[in-house]
């Protein structure tokens, strides 16, 4: 599963989000898509979940949309700004 990390800062500005990582002193422009990956990281979720209701929501192909959320997954991971978190039974 993975979640949003504790100590990011986003705000919205035109539509699309500014995402900040305090601790690297980075900052993040995201798109509408991306900030729909970022919206259903609210509550732990896993990866199938998620590309699941990103296919339920975005016309296109499922192995696409998977690869391409698990690019910016791994985008997100790599600055901090999500975290994996395991699974609870």
């Amino acid at each position: 599963m993975v979640e949003r990390g504790d100590r990011v800062a986003v705000e919205e500005i035109d539509g699309d989000l500014l995402m900040a990582a305090p601790e690297a002193g980075d900052y993040y422009g995201i798109s509408a898509t991306a900030k729909r990956i970022w919206e259903l990281l609210e509550q732990p979720v896993t990866v199938d979940e998620l590309c699941a209701k990103l296919a339920s929501e975005y016309d296109g192909d499922l192995e696409e949309i998977r690869r391409e959320a698990l690019e910016f997954l791994g985008e997100l991971l790599h600055h901090g700004l999500i975290r994996v978190v395991e699974t609870k039974s």
